[in-house]
């Protein structure tokens, strides 16, 4: 089983597909960027029920802001012990630069999303991680 995971892990990583797939957060992270310590300060986890949309192009969550990414290129993959991760490069609602990344912790068995500017950083902990779209 835990093959098969990774092997559509791997294969979804390496493109983006056609169709819009529809993805639930139940919780969500906010951090600061620490430049003294250089790392992430993370807040306390926050129950939310958020729908993300994923297509080929554009990520789009039904928050307060309207979050809208429109996505421009990939970024960088990482593939070690502990995770398997893609990243995107993008503009938001505010085009604003940002980056885009999908997560799978191998060790928890937990997908999350990323949205990451230069000193702040939402991560978004997906229920029943089901990426088709982003092959991972």
């Amino acid at each position: 089983m835990r093959k098969l995971i990774l092997a559509v892990l791997f294969s979804a990583m390496s493109i983006i597909g056609l169709a819009q797939t529809t993805s639930y957060a139940y919780k969500l992270e906010f951090g600061n960027w620490n430049t003294y310590t250089k790392k992430w300060m993370w807040e306390d986890l926050k129950d939310v029920d958020l729908t993300f949309t994923l297509g080929k192009t554009y990520v789009k969550i039904n928050d307060q802001a309207h979050t809208f990414l429109s996505i421009i290129e990939q970024d960088d993959n990482t593939d070690d012990d502990k995770l398997k991760s893609v990243s995107w490069i993008c503009t938001d609602e505010k085009n604003r630069r940002c980056t885009f990344m999908i997560t799978y912790h191998k060790q928890d068995n937990v997908i999350t999303y990323g949205i990451m500017y230069n000193d702040r950083c939402f991560r978004y902990y997906i229920r029943n991680g089901k990426v088709d779209n982003f092959n991972l």
